[in-house]
């Protein structure tokens, strides 16, 4: 592999591996003094994932690699279509909320989230509704990272509906007064960003278009750092809105009994009462997921027989058998209780943990190790060979590694999960069969 493509393969690995890196010195030396007891063990054990992922992506990223075209125009059109018309009729089944009331919904965001987790919990959300929104998500998803990828060639149709898509994504959080939403469109873009730095890389215009286009990048740099501030503050206030009430000048930066800030870190007294309920809360998403991963891993093993990695697939099992007591051998279960009392539906625990619930803290290693390889390998794809699905299933990896630290993100909601099951499967497909015809790494060039 040659020393330039070298640095494209890795273009991807980087940032996550730097991101873990501080959520795990975070979580260490942040505004919360969380309980070390587990931290040596905690912290060997991260080091193992970290080393695993880096293993998993390097040996899928030097793979041979596949082409592939998608219809992109035409699935563009569908999956925009699909969130756009099934978005009011989602929003009134899950939140119980009418499009007119935005005004009142973004008024009061903690009485938004209130009443949608009171409406998800009274059973109302009808079925048909959901059940297309799970069938459509697979389209749903693809929008943003083929419009950004395919931008010049879609048009302005094109680009209005990738719009509208990312309209109907934000509405949907602000209706549930939920960040997830959010975060998911952020790194979709963050993903769909890189895909098109890496084929424009490997094209071998990168140089040629950051000269010409630097003025246009400078002004869309900008945007996007204020943005990211306007976001912050927005996820700030949420947050704020759902544990208080009270003004700013009498929060105290402690949402749960366990996620407080420390108050003989002198650093935190030079902040603003907003500002130290803002790191804390930072830190409570980057590392809570740690203390639950610390409660577990000292536990003995019991198998959920691969009905525990999922709270979604461990409800579905219980429905149909009836059955509640396997779950209750998970680690996630076991920690929601006494004397730990880390609440699964609350609280995060890392991925691992959530899979370990199936197969044990050292076959969540080899399942982590599995995942990094498809995400080497659908980045080989996606941008040494132009392979639209892989893109596609790199962005979908890009959302679990995201989310590593916190949960199990793309197996929570049956949506995310038939998404990554579909493109997944449908890029590996195509790759089974065309292995003789595919390229070695680097600018499209074919086998001598």
């Amino acid at each position: 592999m040659k020393k330039y493509d070298w640095v494209i393969g890795l273009m991807p690995l980087a940032p996550i591996l730097a991101y873990i890196l501080f959520t795990l010195l975070v979580y260490f030396f942040g505004p919360i003094s969380w309980d070390m007891s587990n931290g040596v063990a905690v912290g060997l054990y991260m080091a193992t994932v970290l080393t695993i992922t880096t293993a998993g992506y390097l040996c899928g990223v030097t793979r041979k690699k596949v082409a592939s075209d998608l219809p992109s125009k035409s699935l563009i059109f569908i999956g925009a279509v699909s969130s756009c018309v099934l978005l009011f009729p989602s929003v009134y089944v899950y939140t119980g909320k009418l499009p007119w009331q935005l005004v009142e919904v973004l008024a009061n965001q903690r009485a938004t989230y209130m009443s949608f987790l009171s409406h998800e919990s009274s059973g109302l959300i009808h079925p048909f509704v959901s059940f297309l929104r799970i069938v459509s998500f697979p389209f749903v998803f693809l929008v943003i990272p083929l419009g950004v990828l395919h931008w010049r060639k879609i048009g302005i149709a094109g680009r209005l509906l990738v719009g509208m898509t990312v309209a109907s994504w934000l509405l949907f959080s602000f209706f549930r007064g939920t960040n997830r939403e959010i975060l998911y469109l952020a790194v979709d873009f963050l993903s769909a960003g890189l895909l098109l730095m890496g084929r424009t890389a490997v094209s071998g215009k990168l140089r040629r278009v950051l000269v010409a286009r630097r003025w246009s990048l400078t002004i869309g740099s900008i945007a996007v750092v204020m943005l990211s501030i306007l976001a912050v503050n927005l996820f700030v206030d949420r947050l704020a809105g759902r544990y208080i009430e009270q003004q700013w000048g009498s929060i105290e930066a402690c949402p749960d009994p366990r996620i407080c800030a420390d108050p003989s870190k002198v650093w935190l007294s030079y902040l603003s009462p907003k500002a130290r309920f803002a790191v804390t809360m930072i830190d409570s998403y980057a590392a809570q997921g740690y203390f639950g991963l610390s409660l577990a891993i000292g536990k003995d093993f019991r198998s959920t027989l691969g009905t525990g990695h999922s709270p979604l697939v461990a409800r579905v099992y219980s429905k149909i058998t009836g059955d509640t007591s396997l779950y209750q051998n998970s680690f996630t279960s076991r920690i929601s209780a006494e004397p730990d009392k880390w609440d699964d539906s609350i609280h995060w625990s890392t991925l691992m943990t959530w899979l370990a619930n199936d197969v044990g803290f050292a076959g969540a290693l080899v399942i982590v190790g599995m995942f990094a390889f498809i995400w080497g390998l659908a980045w080989k794809d996606a941008v040494f060979a132009g392979n639209d699905k892989g893109a596609i299933v790199f962005c979908l990896m890009m959302q679990l590694f995201v989310w590593l630290p916190s949960n199990n993100q793309l197996m929570q909601s049956p949506d995310s999960y038939f998404a990554l099951i579909v493109w997944t499967g449908f890029w590996l497909f195509g790759r089974s069969g065309i292995a003789k015809s595919t390229l070695k790494i680097g600018r499209y060039s074919k086998e001598p």
